[in-house]
């Protein structure tokens, strides 16, 4: 497992996003990898280590558009390790703005985690959206 050794945020109040930068110490992540990283369950040839289910990075950078951000960029040396920055706008909005079925409309249309049958630990988990069909 890698382990993040620092992570820093930094708010710029002109553009309203939040830099968010994240680096880890790990084996880092080869050269002619870095492209691929964010594809769904992809895992280095190049890596000895077949930890993982190569999801991460994907569901990283999923959630970060999700919320109207994008990746920044990757830094990575191999056997020192690897940085990646991303950006989220922050919008402040009191509560009481937000229409009670523009709330429900949101909820109705986030993925639900739902446990399944499976054989390994790694098949463990679905995606289904809510409300089921």
């Amino acid at each position: 497992m890698v382990e993040v050794s620092a992570c820093f945020f930094f708010y710029r109040e002109e553009t309203e996003l939040l830099d968010i930068c994240v680096s880890d110490t790990g084996t880092g992540i080869a050269q002619q990898d870095i492209p691929y990283i964010f594809q769904r369950f992809f895992q280095s040839p190049h890596s000895g280590n077949k930890e993982g289910t190569g999801i991460g990075l994907y569901l990283v950078k999923t959630y970060t558009e999700l919320h109207g951000g994008h990746i920044n960029g990757v830094t990575s040396n191999e056997g020192k390790g690897t940085s990646i920055g991303l950006n989220i706008p922050v919008i402040a909005v009191e509560k009481e703005e937000i229409p009670a079925t523009q709330v429900k409309k949101q909820l109705e249309s986030l993925p639900v985690l739902k446990p399944i049958e499976a054989e390994s630990q790694d098949e463990k988990i679905s995606v289904e959206h809510y409300p089921p069909d």
